[in-house]
């Protein structure tokens, strides 16, 4: 299995079908929004034949899927329960043997129905990881559905591939997996402005995620809280849903913070990234946030805790770095806002180079050349 596999890699014709398999497109985060990316990369710039596939009951209302759609991509959702799904994993292999495909490539938790329904004798299977393996987000290393997946990947049933250095470090460590390919996540760059001068922005600040505890939204708005009481122009955007929402809400309500609005998910994101002037991040565990690239297109300064792999593509002109400490995070993150407004002026060249440098690395379309060569098994 494992020698037949390696070598089926290694003959894939160039032309090819890529079927993507994710749990759902919406709600979504940054995963479902490089999959999207991705696959209109694939189509439109490199010609290839996509095909989505969304485990989980959905429907092509959402922006995701319409644009997908808009391009030629065929979405498919299936009927998937919570847990395991026997019926799920049959209904994907029937599919997935109907649409024959060269290249089978899945996020997030899509391995184990991946594997139930035998995709790997169908097609090689490459699995994106978009965070490090940590207890936070994937349970213990020595869990039985860890361990029982790095038999998968050291069967080679499945070929991974890490989005930042850290993630692959954490892959050695979990899996034993060594030297995974690394794809940096990218971004339809042309979709991004960062003409606008700070002077005629109207956002100070912006937080742009899901609502979970990991990201710390509460946090940033309490910071946010602080800072305000000094500095009372200034106001916070958040763009965004998940479990945290109404919790952040009810904050700030009863602590009448009225300039600090909660809007919701929202498909024009990079129009307010560009009307921004800074980016929050607050997180305590990250892999590589798509939210920065976006942001340093758009010439907006970003404020992140150095954790996962943001020190790998946040660099000084772009933004500030700061030590992630749960105790001390509110604290912190105010002291970097207030230095950020008294010096914002000196920032904002300092961020447009960056945008200027970063325009040609953080394009998706370079990330769907990488994901190609490392499909076809061949380097240049």
């Amino acid at each position: 299995m494992k020698k037949k596999l390696a070598l089926k890699v290694i003959r894939i014709r160039r032309s090819m079908h890529i079927i993507e398999v994710i749990p759902k497109l919406y709600p979504c985060g940054g995963a479902e929004t490089l999959l999207t990316s991705l696959s209109v990369a694939f189509k439109e710039e490199l010609n290839q034949k996509v095909t989505v596939i969304c485990l989980y009951s959905g429907n092509n209302e959402n922006f995701l899927a319409k644009r997908l759609i808009g391009c030629g991509i065929q979405v498919y959702y299936l009927n998937k329960k919570v847990g395991v799904d026997f019926r799920c994993a049959k209904d994907l292999k029937k599919l997935v043997k109907r649409l024959k495909p060269d290249v089978i490539h899945l996020h997030l938790k899509t391995l184990l129905t991946a594997y139930l329904g035998g995709l790997a004798k169908i097609a090689p299977c490459f699995y994106t990881f978009h965070s490090t393996m940590n207890k936070l987000t994937r349970g213990s290393i020595l869990s039985p559905k860890n361990l029982f997946y790095r038999v998968l990947f050291r069967k080679r049933y499945f070929f991974p591939i890490a989005i930042s250095k850290v993630v692959s470090e954490s892959l050695k460590k979990s899996y034993g997996i060594v030297n995974p390919p690394i794809v940096y996540n990218g971004i339809p760059i042309e979709q991004y402005d960062f003409s606008v001068p700070w002077s005629q922005r109207t956002i100070d600040f912006i937080f742009i995620g899901r609502f979970t505890q990991i990201k710390n939204p509460l946090a940033i708005i309490k910071s946010f809280g602080q800072v305000s009481k000094k500095n009372q122009n200034i106001n916070l955007i958040m763009l965004g849903i998940g479990p945290m929402f109404d919790v952040c809400d009810e904050y700030i309500r009863s602590n009448s913070l009225q300039n600090v609005k909660l809007l919701g998910l929202r498909s024009d994101a990079n129009r307010y990234l560009a009307d921004a002037k800074c980016l929050l991040l607050a997180s305590s565990v990250e892999g590589n946030p798509m939210v920065i690239n976006e942001a340093i297109a758009c010439s907006t300064y970003v404020i992140a805790t150095s954790v996962g792999g943001v020190p790998e593509i946040l660099s000084n002109d772009g933004g500030t770095l700061f030590e992630y400490n749960p105790g001390t995070l509110i604290s912190d993150l105010a002291k970097e806002m207030e230095e950020f407004i008294s010096m914002n002026h000196e920032l904002e060249g300092k961020a447009k180079s960056a945008a200027l440098r970063a325009r040609k690395t953080i394009s998706i379309g370079s990330k769907a050349r990488q994901y190609l060569e490392i499909f076809q098994g061949t380097k240049r």
